[in-house]
C-alpha cells in the first residue's frame, strides 16, 4: 500500500509479493484443508468405522482467489514493463 500511495505500484517487489500470496492462497490453504480432513478421518476411524463419512468437498474458492491474484501479479508485471517503455520514449 505504501508503493501505491507513493504512486509506484508496478515495482518488481510487488509482483513477487503478489506471486507469493497467490501460491499461499491457491496451494497452501487446500493443502491445510486436506491435512485436516485426513486427521479428522483417521480420528473418526478409531472411534468406529460406521462413523466415518468422508465428504470430498474440495475448497475451490481459495484456488479461484489464488488464480485471480496470480493474474493480478502478471498485470502488475506488464504494467511495470509498459511504464518503463513509456519513460524511455519521453
Amino acid at each position: 500500500m505504501r508503493d501505491v500511495a507513493a504512486g509506484d505500484p508496478f515495482r518488481p517487489a510487488n509482483v513477487t509479493r503478489l506471486r507469493v500470496l497467490a501460491g499461499l492462497v491457491a496451494i497452501a490453504l487446500p493443502a491445510v484443508w486436506f491435512g485436516r480432513a485426513s486427521v479428522d478421518a483417521a480420528a473418526l476411524t478409531r472411534l468406529g468405522p460406521d462413523l466415518v463419512v468422508l465428504v470430498l468437498d474440495l475448497p475451490w474458492l481459495p484456488v479461484l482467489a489464488g488464480t485471480f491474484v496470480a493474474l493480478l501479479a502478471e498485470a502488475f508485471k506488464l504494467g511495470g514493463r509498459l511504464r518503463d517503455d513509456v519513460e524511455g520514449l519521453v
